[in-house]
């Protein structure tokens, strides 16, 4: 909205124009489609949630309304470099789940999405037909780093959460064991006095 309706980059617009980014007819319905899967993973994780605030695949869908939402904005954003930023925006706000797979399945859906735009349709990608594929994959290491790093996060943090609950049971079991003893001494205690 801000792009297009409101000109809010109105000068930058016309250099990119200039280069020939710029939406035909079609890639309007291919970006109707894609904010449509956007909009229907996050309607059906909110029914999901209505149901069951606890059902296994409310991340997943969200992963994939929100990868698809950037993908969205940069296609109807021309493919301009700013734009990109949605996709490390969502790798991060997914690290919220705490689940490794979904972070993997956002990164595929980027993964897939930045190579079949490339070469199928570079203009809704890049904003051009003539985006060197070296500048591409500059984008796809970046993206690789922010989930290899999202990904390290949680099994550092779930390792660590492990290794705290493991000890604080042991803590328990001798707490436990020091009150049995304990209770144990009392006993015999009293029974030596009678």
């Amino acid at each position: 909205i801000l792009h297009h309706i409101v000109n809010w980059i109105e000068p930058y617009t016309l250099i990119e124009q200039s280069r020939g980014a710029s939406l035909e007819p079609m890639h309007v319905g291919i970006i109707a489609v894609i904010f449509a899967i956007a909009v229907g993973t996050v309607i059906t994780s909110f029914v999901l949630y209505r149901k069951n605030r606890e059902h296994r695949l409310i991340p997943y869908l969200i992963a994939i309304s929100t990868s698809f939402s950037s993908i969205a904005i940069i296609a109807s954003g021309d493919g301009m470099v700013e734009y990109h930023f949605s996709v490390f925006m969502v790798v991060a706000a997914l690290a919220y789940f705490d689940n490794v797979r979904v972070i993997l399945l956002s990164t595929a859906i980027f993964v897939v999405q930045h190579l079949g735009g490339y070469f199928f349709m570079p203009e809704l990608l890049c904003g051009t037909t003539d985006y060197p594929f070296s500048l591409l994959l500059i984008h796809a290491c970046f993206l690789l780093l922010t989930s290899a790093v999202v990904i390290t996060q949680i099994v550092v943090r779930n390792n660590l959460v492990a290794t705290l609950t493991k000890e604080k049971d042991h803590a328990q079991i001798i707490k436990q064991m020091m009150s049995s003893v304990t209770d144990t001494t009392t006993e015999v205690e009293q029974q030596l006095l009678v």
